[in-house]
């Protein structure tokens, strides 16, 4: 009798998890959201020569998300079990407000800066799709009672759409593929690193309007991406 399980990792299509992870994406999707159920399967095919980069060609065990204020860059890095890091995709930030430097205030129209990591799917956004980040983080709000600041602010979101007041505009075909694979790979396995510059080629150094525990933040970012090879510059 043959067996009704699925065949052994070895002899399975290795199209097959891909596609059972975008069924329970899908989940996440409100009724009739048929739409968007076809944006995140085009999301999916996309991606999936950036995911061959992978050793073995296998899904990523963890995610980090780069975004790099002054060069408007996000990148895409994808963590194996081994502790090794392969960068996936490189994208353009479309718009952001605010500049250099800390989120500070409710209102401020600053994007924040640190270590942080997706907390919410968003399927019904005004921005297509969106993730939120758990700013503010414990050192965020440890700082803002020191410091005497009542609202360090919240709501802060990846989203698509190319415009954004305090969050980061990624476009509408970048966020799905975000949106995608954040949720293929799990909310508590991604981290998103917020950075004025390249801290892999630029020294982090607080700007003049900036509190001065900003420093530390700056050395938690470094370690963050500690591990990230920089992008190589093209001839």
């Amino acid at each position: 009798m043959k067996s009704c399980l699925p065949p052994p990792a070895s002899r399975r299509n290795p199209h097959w998890l891909l596609h059972r992870l975008l069924l329970a994406v899908l989940l996440l999707l409100p009724p009739g959201a048929a739409s968007a159920a076809g944006d995140l399967d085009a999301a999916r095919q996309r991606l999936t020569p950036a995911l061959q980069r992978m050793p073995e060609g296998r899904l990523p065990q963890r995610l980090l998300l780069l975004a790099i204020k002054q060069s408007y860059r996000l990148e895409l890095w994808g963590g194996d079990a081994d502790g090794h890091w392969t960068r996936l995709r490189t994208y353009p930030i479309m718009a952001f407000s605010g500049g250099p430097g800390p989120k500070l205030t409710e209102g401020d129209l600053q994007v924040p800066e640190g270590v942080y990591r997706p907390v919410a799917f968003n399927p019904n956004s005004r921005y297509h799709l969106s993730l939120k980040l758990n700013y503010p983080n414990a050192f965020d709000r440890r700082m803002a009672l020191n410091d005497g600041r009542q609202d360090p602010g919240s709501d802060i979101f990846i989203h698509g759409q190319e415009a954004s007041s305090g969050c980061l505009a990624m476009g509408n075909t970048v966020i799905e593929e975000l949106y995608w694979l954040v949720s293929v790979v799990g909310l508590n396995d991604t981290q998103v690193v917020i950075t004025p510059v390249d801290p892999r080629t630029t020294v982090l150094r607080r700007w003049p309007s900036s509190p001065g525990w900003t420093d530390d933040k700056y050395r938690r970012i470094e370690a963050a991406v500690a591990e990230l090879q920089p992008q190589k510059k093209q001839p």
